[in-house]
């Protein structure tokens, strides 16, 4: 099992760090087997929608609002960006694959 790390959260992260003080980020090694692992690539709250670029696949992954932990739907700004993240899978009907089950993995 790796560890990831990543720089201390900007004022504005902890800012909603301290808004929603029992987010969904869970250690690595308690998650529910995720299939895919990444890092989110972009989050546009007020679109409610983003994208995760992982090694599991040929290109960026999108995921939606409603595929994130319902304490983290409503947030703003770059929050998300560059967050690893935990996904799971599935082919859209369009035949591109989007992220579900979206979780925020503890960095340490």
């Amino acid at each position: 099992q790796g560890i990831l790390v990543q720089a201390s959260p900007s004022p504005s992260e902890r800012a909603c760090l301290a808004q929603s003080a029992d987010m969904s980020i869970m250690p690595a090694n308690q998650m529910a087997s995720p299939s895919y692992g990444g890092v989110v690539k972009s989050w546009n709250g007020l679109k409610g929608f983003g994208f995760i670029t992982s090694d599991g696949f040929g290109g960026d992954v999108m995921f939606s609002k409603k595929d994130l932990a319902e304490d983290l739907r409503e947030v703003q700004g770059k929050f998300l960006q560059g967050k690893a993240v935990a996904f799971d899978a599935v082919e859209g009907v369009d035949g591109r694959m989007k992220a579900t089950a979206v979780q925020l993995v503890m960095v340490e």
